[in-house]
């Protein structure tokens, strides 16, 4: 199944074709040493007291296609600001493809930031055209992409 996702800020939309999407939360917890007495170094170290503050990271990993020079020009438009203040975008998974907190049949969408952005040109010949068509699909693949992106608000 080919998720849909769609990054948007202002005029700028580009939908990722997505066939991989990864969630990763990472939550950093604080470690606390007790210290061992002269006393009691016999009886090994302590164990460590641990800390939960739920700083929770939720990074996104997308692996897809988008289809046209148009849409990497947009893409990498996303990524430098969009001529925008502020650095945050919008995505939006299609159709409840979110696995974490999507609702099958709705939209779901979250505040993100683009971390990293690798762009593929996908080696592929220019698929013939049937005689019964007058262009080629809109949706053919062009370019292999792979975006990481941490949901939350910019400073």
């Amino acid at each position: 199944m080919v998720n849909e996702i769609t990054l948007t800020k202002g005029n700028y939309s580009v939908t990722v074709y997505a066939t991989d999407v990864t969630d990763n939360f990472k939550n950093k917890l604080t470690a606390i040493t007790p210290p061992v007495g002269k006393q009691t170094q016999n009886n090994g170290p302590k164990s460590a007291m641990l800390v939960d503050l739920l700083r929770v990271t939720r990074t996104i990993g997308i692996k897809g296609y988008i289809i046209s020079n148009t849409v990497k020009s947009n893409l990498i438009a996303l990524i430098k600001g969009a001529k925008q203040k502020g650095g945050t975008i919008t995505m939006t998974y299609e159709n409840g493809g979110d696995s974490v907190s999507g609702t099958p049949g709705t939209d779901t969408s979250y505040t993100v930031l683009i971390e990293t952005c690798t762009i593929s040109d996908k080696a592929m010949d220019e698929p013939h055209i049937p005689e019964d068509m007058t262009a080629l699909p809109t949706d053919l693949a062009k370019f292999l992409v792979d975006i990481t992106v941490l949901e939350g608000t910019a400073l």
